[in-house]
């Protein structure tokens, strides 16, 4: 399947946030909670988003090229939950996602 910022896994979307916001780019849940974006912070992993730089998807995952709050290069990875309940977030390499020839990647800067 070919993916695109209208046609994501998990019914999220991606859009470009107005400058009251913090200007840049988010990608929202499917109930429209910021999923990624700048001051987004999670659960499963201890990480602040400063910035989205970039984004690719698989049919059941989505990878986030972010900047943190502390100016370093990091990249997150979401997956489904066993109970389909929630989307878990965990910390991956660039090889893993942005250079993994399976996602369907798309640079922002």
């Amino acid at each position: 399947m070919q993916h695109s910022p209208e046609n994501l896994p998990f019914g999220a979307t991606f859009e470009e946030t107005p400058d009251y916001e913090g200007g840049g780019y988010v990608l929202r849940d499917q109930d429209g909670f910021a999923l990624v974006g700048k001051g987004v912070t999670y659960r499963d992993v201890d990480v602040k988003v400063e910035a989205l730089v970039g984004y690719g998807c698989t049919d059941n995952s989505i990878a986030a090229e972010i900047q943190d709050s502390e100016g370093q290069t990091r990249f997150l990875q979401f997956v489904l939950a066993d109970d389909e309940s929630r989307l878990i977030a965990s910390l991956t390499t660039a090889e893993e996602s942005k250079e993994n020839s399976a996602f369907q990647w798309v640079d922002l800067q």
